[in-house]
């Protein structure tokens, strides 16, 4: 046990006090009446009170052609994985020169892994060096966070990769380490901001007729508790997140291999919203005591009995020796990059810059920890 004695005394028996009030709380409030509150969700009017309540921020779930309180067993057949993950170098604001690097890796076992790559000179944006990303050229000035635009340009490298390794590995399965509902970052100008989600889905669409499906891992979502909420309130109420996560309640509802019935994924308060062809749809799958996740699915795959059923067998199964699905670790464990990687190279860009005609020289500290010596 810690040793506790700079802090209060009493700290232990208060966090405890705490813990054991907010699980009597969740067990009489929301645990015991779920399963029935479930199984009253009504689905008629249901998506015009959403409209409503999607102003205040209410960000749910709708019901699909399954029994919004159905479980479902888990099927016998499962198919080979490709896992699909990716890692990248953020630009660092408080650096000289902008840039960011992004990689993407499919895994298979049995061959080798397929790796993409892509770079982006943020110094050159505006004179359009990225059109490999088909970006708008004046997108940048409207962000208010690069990190989340190298995170959406990932999320396109990591869907490409996919795309590619579709057709490497015929016959498998496509899992990706990341949602499929996957946003691009803020932008004053809709339309811009619209083309560029637009691409994701295009990218996905290429994967139609195929199996494939996010993985969110111990999600803290609460599409499910927020579809209750909204069913039994007033949209003008639903405006608060949950605190109840959806999983909260799925691990004493669901068995190991089993499955929640398809939901549709509302896409929340966001205003770039996909094509309606492109829907996308979620389950929730409990693969052991400790872990459930999040799958979401294109709705070719959601609608496809036999499709279904070999993503969530595949993924079970694929779960057994680590309780997550072992092709999409191994993709995690080849593609990151480490933060002393990345610290590295941009330490080295600072470097040149500094080292250029007409600019202050890089610091004596710096230079040591670079392992450069002094001309």
């Amino acid at each position: 046990m810690t040793n506790f004695s700079i802090l209060d005394p009493h700290l232990n028996q208060s966090v405890c006090s705490s813990a054991r009030t907010a699980a009597d709380r969740f067990i009489r409030q929301a645990l015991s009446p779920f399963r029935s509150q479930l199984a009253r969700v009504a689905v008629e009017g249901l998506r015009a009170k959403a409209n409503k309540a999607r102003l205040s921020g209410w960000n749910g779930a709708f019901p699909s052609w399954e029994p919004v309180d159905g479980v479902y067993p888990l099927p016998d057949k499962s198919l080979p994985i490709v896992g699909v993950d990716g890692s990248q170098i953020y630009p660092d604001p408080t650096q000289p020169v902008q840039w960011a690097y992004m990689q993407a890796l499919a895994y298979n076992d049995g061959n080798d892994p397929l790796i993409q790559t892509d770079y982006i000179d943020l110094e050159g944006l505006a004179g359009g060096t990225v059109q490999r990303f088909d970006l708008p050229e004046d997108l940048l000035p409207y962000c208010r966070d690069l990190k989340a635009l190298v995170d959406y340009l990932r999320a396109l490298l990591e869907l490409k990769t996919a795309v590619k390794a579709d057709g490497l590995f015929p016959g498998h399965i496509t899992l990706l380490d990341m949602p499929l509902a996957v946003w691009p970052p803020y932008s004053q100008n809709k339309l811009q901001r619209q083309r560029l989600h637009n691409q994701f889905y295009s990218l996905l669409n290429r994967l139609q007729g195929r199996p494939v499906a996010g993985v969110i891992s111990s999600p803290t979502s609460s599409y499910l508790h927020q579809m209750i909420s909204l069913s039994i309130q007033s949209p003008n109420v639903c405006n608060q997140r949950s605190t109840f996560q959806d999983r909260f309640f799925l691990m004493e509802y669901l068995q190991p291999g089993e499955r929640t019935a398809i939901f549709e994924l509302s896409g929340g308060g966001n205003d770039a919203v996909p094509p309606r062809q492109a829907a996308l749809f979620f389950f929730y799958l409990k693969i052991n005591d400790y872990e459930l996740v999040r799958v979401e699915i294109p709705a070719w795959a959601a609608k496809n009995e036999q499709m279904i059923a070999q993503i969530q067998a595949s993924i079970y199964q694929d779960s057994q020796a680590l309780g997550y699905s072992q092709a999409l670790s191994r993709a995690h464990h080849l593609v990151s990059i480490t933060a002393k990687t990345a610290g590295e190279f941009k330490h080295l860009a600072s470097a040149l810059f500094f080292d250029s005609p007409n600019q202050v020289g890089l610091s004596a500290k710096m230079r040591m920890k670079l392992g450069w010596e002094e001309s």
